[in-house]
């Protein structure tokens, strides 16, 4: 990722903490887009676009209307087993850890300081957000929001 350039969606606190990610992986943004309204699908850039909206709900209505590339993105401070699965623009933040075997869909957000333990699968347009735990083999459904700090045991189904 060093050198890609982006344009962002969403300019909030949200937004700040993922131009950091990208300033890190040695990339830079381009372009802010302050919300939806002002996006134009019709947009040609030829750029990456991230959308930086928490809001599970509203990321997706906002991506459902969107014709871009939506890049996965890492911090270098993550660690990743070498067989983990990464939906289109899923964003995985600082000192997060992702076991063997575990697959994380689409548009997710897995925050600081997160672990996601081998074989739990994560649905799409989910929030993980800072310091949970998600034991092996569990489930977590689509659209599903996990509050800080929560503990969900392994094989569970959310």
């Amino acid at each position: 990722m060093e050198g890609n350039r982006y344009l962002l969606l969403g300019n909030g606190g949200h937004a700040r903490v993922i131009r950091d990610l990208i300033g890190k992986l040695g990339g830079s943004v381009v372009y802010v887009f302050n919300d939806d309204t002002e996006y134009d699908p019709c947009f040609e850039s030829g750029l990456p676009l991230i959308v930086a909206i928490g809001n599970n709900t509203f990321r997706k209505k906002v991506i459902e209307k969107v014709k871009h590339v939506m890049p996965v993105l890492v911090h270098p401070s993550a660690q990743l087993a070498a067989d983990v699965l990464l939906g289109e623009g899923t964003i995985v933040f600082a000192n997060a850890v992702i076991q063997a075997g575990a697959k994380i869909g689409r548009h997710c957000l897995v925050n600081a300081n997160v672990v996601i333990d081998h074989e739990a699968e994560v649905g799409n347009f989910v929030n993980v957000y800072p310091n949970v735990y998600i034991g092996g083999a569990a489930t977590i459904s689509d659209l599903a929001s996990i509050d800080p700090g929560t503990i969900i045991s392994r094989m569970q189904k959310v």
